[in-house]
């Protein structure tokens, strides 16, 4: 039997050169004399709109290298992402850490929720995209829970519940009820006029004044005149002025001494002020009457010198008047 030779020409789609010694990465295929792609789509881990023959970075993948791995350490398998160190960056998460977070999650792995009130919040760092948190939530990204106490719109509303626990939402307490002083589902609402204690079943001391006294410990708050400590049964001493004294110690606001003291210096003042006002109308009198004197005294000259009907170019000399002694005999 003949053995037949066969030539063979041309190469395999992904082999080019004149022994289709060379590969190319061209998804559908090359020209196997230079390698040219006959369509502009490499296999995945590779890019060139040629010969497909630029590998993928540390952080893209896929076909053509069109995709984008964000893992937490640069580095993902070129033709998968597969991150090569597990961990993504913040706000993505999958196995090549090529999935933004969904709207309400954002952080590393998407592992952390926020809770804005509406519109979603940033994939990366949480920040809500319009300000405002859900009931019960508080931060920049709404993550953060009401601390033990606090409940309703950003955390502002207090509960006074005897476990210092109520639900972040509303508000209600658990079945250990309110403290003293509190009352209402949430223990946020406190004792009336009147009324202090556990469920404000307690009526204020009568020596309050006006019947009001503290919520919670049921001291009063202000006492009547005379009156003086914690529920107001202690007399003010009897030398205090009307009777006023200190709350908390009895001790006097005003005194007798000090009265006097008040008096005797408005007393000076006053005199200080009628001794200046008296110095002032003497001055002005004073200063009236001095013009008058002066036109009175040159009326007196003029009248003493003799009109001659002659205007003397010289001054006339003073005369020294003679004086006459007359002797009676």
């Amino acid at each position: 039997m003949d053995v037949c030779e066969v030539d063979v020409y041309g190469c395999f789609s992904n082999k080019y050169g004149d022994q289709c010694e060379n590969h190319c990465n061209c998804k559908h295929g090359c020209d196997p004399d230079n390698g040219v792609c006959d369509s502009p789509y490499c296999h995945a881990g590779w890019s060139g709109s040629t010969f497909c023959d630029q590998p993928c970075s540390q952080v893209t993948f896929g076909e053509n290298c069109l995709q984008r791995c964000h893992c937490k350490t640069p580095g993902c398998n070129r033709q998968n992402g597969v991150c090569l160190i597990p961990g993504c960056q913040a706000g993505f998460s999958g196995a090549s850490c090529s999935q933004e977070c969904a709207v309400p999650y954002f952080g590393n792995n998407c592992a952390s929720q926020c809770r804005c009130r509406t519109h979603g919040c940033n994939h990366i760092d949480g920040t809500c995209t319009v300000p405002g948190c859900q009931t019960g939530w508080m931060g920049t990204s709404c993550s953060t829970q009401c601390q033990p106490g606090y409940f309703g719109v950003n955390c502002s509303k207090q509960c006074h519940c005897k476990d210092a626990g109520c639900s972040h939402v509303t508000g209600n307490c658990s079945s250990s009820g309110c403290l003293p002083g509190w009352r209402g589902n949430t223990c946020s609402e406190s004792c009336g006029t009147g009324s202090f204690g556990e469920t404000c079943s307690l009526a204020c001391p009568v020596t309050c004044k006006d019947f009001v006294c503290h919520h919670e410990t049921g001291h009063c708050l202000e006492c009547y005149p005379g009156k003086y400590g914690v529920v107001c049964g202690a007399d003010c001493p009897d030398t205090c002025t009307d009777n006023i004294c200190s709350k908390d110690d009895g001790q006097c606001l005003t005194t007798g001494d000090s009265n006097l003291t008040i008096i005797a210096a408005l007393s000076a003042v006053c005199g200080l002020l009628l001794a200046a006002l008296i110095a002032l109308a003497v001055v002005i009198c004073f200063r009236r009457r001095r013009p008058n004197r002066k036109k009175s005294s040159d009326k007196e000259t003029e009248q003493s010198v003799p009109d001659t009907g002659y205007t003397s170019i010289t001054p006339r000399p003073e005369e020294t008047p003679n004086v006459y002694e007359m002797v009676v005999t």
